[in-house]
């Protein structure tokens, strides 16, 4: 089920923690989301939901992750080493070069003017931008998790918050 993982560079306090009011009043709930749900540990959320999505399947990129703790062994922040996007994007970019690879193969004229290929264009963009997936909430903005993984600075630490699940229009 897609999420809404709140994650900051700065760490978060009870002033600057996503609330659902704020969820409910945006572009996203507007237009994607019919509904959203709080999860109350946010312990498990991190353990459950974005650890696995950081780490990888099988953990395969935990040694360009580190991962930081409080003083109850909770983890509370991560840290992208070098190294980390390419990992992250690699069968990423193999699905997409498949799928490109068949979307040329079968292209013809009859499929241009029929819209088909806009479709079959917006499943590639999907591949590598997927706006149906989760989505990360920081600097007090709304994007796919794959952009915030494009997008983070490497050495930088960042902060989780509060974590949700949605439900697509």
């Amino acid at each position: 089920m897609p999420m809404i993982f709140q994650i900051e560079s700065e760490p978060v306090t009870e002033d600057t923690l996503l609330s659902e009011d704020t969820i409910m009043e945006s572009w996203l709930y507007d237009s994607v989301i019919d509904r959203y749900y709080k999860v109350g540990d946010d312990e498990a959320v991190l353990r459950e939901d974005l650890l696995p999505l950081l780490l990888g399947k099988d953990n395969a990129f935990a040694e360009l992750v580190t991962l930081g703790y409080d003083s109850d062994n909770q983890v509370i922040s991560f840290t992208f080493h070098e190294g980390y996007q390419a990992a992250y994007f690699v069968e990423i970019y193999k699905l997409f070069q498949q799928k490109l690879n068949e979307f040329v193969g079968t292209m013809d004229y009859d499929r241009c003017i029929s819209g088909k290929l806009v479709s079959e264009m917006n499943r590639l963009n999907s591949i590598v931008d997927n706006e149906f997936g989760d989505y990360v909430y920081t600097d007090d903005e709304y994007i796919v998790f794959d952009e915030f993984i494009r997008f983070a600075k490497i050495g930088t630490p960042y902060y989780i918050g509060v974590g949700g699940f949605m439900y697509y229009k």
